[in-house]
Formats: C-alpha cells, structure tokens, sequence
C-alpha cells in the first residue's frame, strides 16, 4: 500500500515511548511504520515517493518526515545497512533542495542515529555544512530572516516566509551544538530568531501569542506551474499559526534558549565506562547490549537523561566498551565510571587493578575529568576500585546508609543548601542505598551529612576527580515519573555538569603521555 510521508513522522515517538517504558506495543506499531517504509514505492532514482498526484518526486518535507525515523530504527533493529539507502536521497536531492528549511532540520535529526564509521555520516555533514554556507549567504542583513524563495528577494511577489526562518535557525542552532557546524554559524542563527520575534511573533488579549506569514502551500504550484516558471515560486496562500510553522518556532525556540549553555561544552566528549560496569542485557531484536548507566539506555536503569545534559551544554556523549587504556581515552575530556560490576551483578565483572589505576591517574594528570558514581556494596565492587579512587585521595566505605524501604522516599532524601562548591542553588537530592567516602591528600568533601561524606572532589595535576557515592542521575530517579516532586535530582544533575565541564582545561586537549 501506498502511503503519505508525513504517515511515518510520529516513528520517532513511539521509538521514545518504547525506549523509556519497554512497552513492546510501542515497537510493534514502530515495526510496522518501519515495515510499510520498505515497501513504500521509489521513484526513479530510488528516493521514497509521495502518493499522487506526484510520483517522480521526493519532496522535502518527505526527508524530514521519514527519515530521521529510518534511521533511528535502522540503528536501534542492528540494521547498519540501511544506512546506505538512507544516504541516497540526501545527496540526490541536494541539488534540487525547493525546501532549505525541511531540507536542513531532516539532515541535523538524521546524522546523529548514524554509526560514527559509515562513509554516509561523512557525507551528510558534508551536504549540511555546505548547505549552512548558501543560507547564510541568503540571509536578509537587514532582517535575519529569509525569504520563500531565499535566492530570489527581490522578485515581484517573494516575501519574508516564517516557517522557512524557524526551520534554518532551528537546524542551524542543532547543528552547531551537536558539532555538525562550525560555532560561526551560531550568530547567524542568533540574528535569525531575533528576526523571527521582531517580524513574525504577534500579542493578543491576554497571553495569546501568533506567528505569522507561513506559507500554506509554496515551491511547486499547481498544473500547469510545475516547470518552475515565475508564477509557481511563491505560496498562493500565507497563514497564521499553521502547523508547520508553529512546530518549527517551538523546536528553534528551544535551542535558541539552550544555545548560551551549549558554549561551555563545546569541543569536548563524555565517554561513560563500559568496562567496569559491562552489565548486558537481550534486546528486543536478540541481540546482547550493554545497558546498565549507559547514555543509549532510555529505561529506569540507563543514562540517557545524563547524556542529555551534557549534549545540551554542547558537549558529545559516547561509550568505551573496551579496557581504559591511555589510548582508548585519547581525545575524550571526561570519563564517567558509575557502579563498578561485583561478581553478584556481573559474572565475568572485569575487576581494577593497579595497572588501570595508574592509567588513569596519568589520563586525569594530563588533563582528564574522571567522574566516579560509585555504589553500596550489594550493587558494585568498592574494594578493587578503591586501588583506582585512593589514587586522589578518596576510599569508599563498606557501609550502607540511605537504606530505602519501599516508597519512603525520605529515607534517600538529602538537602543541598547552595552554598557549596558545586551547587549554587538549593536542592532536594534522592539517594537510594549508597556508600560513604573518606578523603586524604588532595580530596575534599563537597557534600556531606552529619559526619557522612557523600560527594567529594580532588585535583591531581591538571586534571579534576569528582566522587558520588551513588549512581544517582539514572533515569529512574531523574525522568520525574517515580518520585514525589520535591525531588529535583535533575535539576540539580544539570548543575554538577556545568561545573564538570568547567573543570575541563579550555586552551588545549587532553595531552596524553606515551602508553
């Protein structure tokens, strides 16, 4: 059966609602989106067509409806293949692009599902960055904004066109704190929203709010204007608040809101451990996958919130599945080490030795953030890690506090008055069965209760160590589903990775010593 392409845009939720709760009626309906897809009919060249009456195109908008979806299931059903097919119709239509804005938002949601080797991923950001080059060239100096036609502004009839402007600045923002664009192209997004607010955005009574000038219908025309003749290139009808329009405002709303956080991160990359902690699971798709405090895992026991912070503060998440070698960790600015396995948890738990501990305190020398989120220890090992942690100055204690029964939430409560060296704002943290710490030589608490260190922090050389006793910005306890609202453990998540990034030396990466 032959379908529309906007059919499959909602693909991308139901792979979010499945993600997070593992309900598999969410994938079934994701499979069978994914399943009509396949059989969706090609045009010519082999780009996805739209139903009637246009069966030799590929419109723009069909990019962004469909394949940003492809490609996430792609990636998630272990289907590297399909990236290929994926690649094709970006390159095909790069020289026919009507609609930039479409065009660019389908190319900055598609590239981050693609595996980090596949030759497409280098293509893509290819087509994109010379993509950001002509808008910007067609940018209105006098307004920011961007005209229906954007290489056309002075023809008769062309106007200043609303979604068009929401649309690039969206894809612009994305594309520049996700490391796809150059940071200049920043300001180009930055004096394209100010347009946006000043020519488009209308108050009513009220809080009422309206975005104007969206056209309806715009690009192709209607027979016989289907030869790109003069009277085809702009929209018959412009209205207020269509949906495609007002979508696109919210999306680049959000990223222009986040873009100052996004400098801090810039240039640097997060790898989470997957050695210590190498906990694996079967996917839906039979296969095996590390899953327990990894930025992929969207359920209670992942670090997809956590990986989203540090993506929203501009910095790139990724996950070393390998032993911690010096070379492993070359080029990476922070490593996060939450839980290390004890044979309870994992089997064939790969234990530290003196050898990783020495590693490691040479990478954190050199420069290195190291992030430990330790455990109690029913859940993690203490006495092998500690060969690593006392390194800094800092032993976890065999101890049990915070011991939650059931629902008691305010067993694993902890106040946080803001007035220390990571949180400059009050918070209400939930900790569920931890450790304690105790600190020498260059560690000093950074949070504690009573006589309980909790968090604690020492600078080796040039590099920084934070210390938790507690995995704690896991999705159970940061989506905000599960505990009582008081609880801001996300909030102040996005906190302590502002101070880790901060931490990072900002002249020059780490340098690494020779292995």
């Amino acid at each position: 059966d032959e379908h529309q392409l906007d059919d499959f845009l909602l693909g991308r939720q139901l792979l979010l609602l499945y993600g997070v709760t593992r309900n598999t009626r969410y994938l079934t309906a994701a499979t069978t989106l994914y399943d009509l897809l396949q059989k969706q009919p090609r045009n010519a060249e082999g780009g996805f067509r739209p139903k009637q009456p246009y069966p030799d195109q590929m419109w723009l908008d069909g990019l962004y409806m469909a394949e940003p979806f492809y490609a996430e299931y792609s990636s998630i059903s272990h289907h590297p293949e399909n990236f290929a097919d994926i690649t094709h119709p970006f390159v095909l239509m790069e020289e026919r692009a009507r609609g930039m804005g479409w065009f660019m938002m389908a190319l900055v949601d598609t590239l981050g599902s693609y595996p980090a080797g596949d030759p497409g991923r280098a293509q893509l950001l290819a087509i994109l960055r010379r993509e950001a080059e002509a808008v910007a060239r067609a940018q209105d100096r006098a307004t920011g904004l961007w005209y229906d036609v954007p290489d056309k502004p002075g023809a008769q009839g062309n106007y200043l066109e609303s979604s068009a402007a929401c649309m690039l600045v969206y894809a612009l923002a994305k594309g520049v704190r996700r490391g796809y664009l150059p940071a200049r192209y920043l300001s180009d997004a930055e004096r394209g929203y100010r347009g946006i607010l000043a020519h488009f955005i209308r108050y009513g009574p009220g809080d009422d709010v309206s975005l104007a000038s969206t056209a309806k219908g715009s690009g192709l025309g209607g027979n016989p204007c289907r030869d790109g003749s003069h009277a085809c290139y702009f929209g018959e009808t412009i209205a207020a608040n269509d949906p495609k329009g007002v979508g696109a405002f919210l999306l680049a709303s959000v990223e222009m809101e986040n873009a100052r956080n996004a400098r801090l991160g810039r240039g640097d990359t997060v790898i989470v451990d997957g050695w210590f902690n190498s906990q694996q699971r079967t996917d839906a798709f039979g296969q095996t996958a590390e899953f327990h405090y990894k930025w992929k895992t969207q359920d209670e026991p992942g670090y997809s919130l956590f990986g989203h912070i540090f993506r929203l503060y501009g910095a790139e998440t990724a996950e070393l599945d390998a032993e911690p070698t010096l070379a492993n960790l070359r080029g990476a600015q922070i490593f996060v080490i939450a839980s290390p396995d004890n044979l309870e948890k994992n089997p064939r738990a790969h234990f530290a030795a003196m050898e990783d501990a020495n590693r490691i305190a040479a990478w954190v020398r050199a420069g290195g953030v190291l992030m430990i989120m330790e455990n109690d220890t029913s859940f993690a090992d203490l006495d092998h890690f500690n060969l690593v942690s006392e390194k800094f100055g800092i032993h976890f204690n065999s101890v049990l506090r915070k011991h939650v029964m059931g629902t008691q939430w305010q067993m694993g409560k902890i106040d946080v008055s803001g007035s220390g060296p990571i949180f400059h704002h009050a918070h209400t943290l939930y900790m569920k069965d931890v450790c304690t710490i105790s600190v020498s030589g260059p560690a000093r608490p950074a949070l504690t209760e009573g006589s309980d260190i909790f968090m604690a922090v020492a600078k080796y050389g040039k590099g920084t160590v934070f210390a938790n006793v507690d995995p704690w910005l896991y999705n159970e306890y940061t989506d905000g589903r599960k505990l009582p609202s008081v609880y801001d453990n996300y909030a102040a998540g996005r906190e302590l990775v502002r101070w880790v990034l901060a931490q990072v030396p900002r002249r020059a990466q780490t340098a690494l010593p020779a292995q």
